[in-house]
């Protein structure tokens, strides 16, 4: 399901207005330091690399998959490939 902000999406017969869906082409990246702030332990290998926005390549040290998040009250199962960079939200 692919709309613009000014189409109406249905899904399951519900219509919902003015909508932006992401088509899930793109990739949710995590922080390992993060991650073991969120007490996540466990990953799965992974064997692809990441080109970032500044054309570097990464390579995740795994994936973390069906983690709930909660936007605006909506619960969303996603997937995040856990990479180590520098981590700003933790410093003090």
């Amino acid at each position: 399901m692919l709309c613009s902000t000014n189409d109406t999406c249905s899904n399951r017969g519900h219509n919902i207005p003015r909508v932006l869906v992401d088509t899930g082409s793109g990739v949710n990246v995590m922080s390992n330091q993060i991650r073991i702030r969120l007490g996540y332990h466990r990953m799965a290998p992974l064997t692809t690399k990441l080109a970032m926005g500044d054309n570097t390549l990464v390579w995740p040290l795994g994936v973390l998959s069906a983690v709930s998040v909660v936007v605006e009250g909506v619960r969303l199962i996603v997937s995040y490939q856990v990479t180590e960079m520098e981590d700003r939200s933790l410093a003090s």
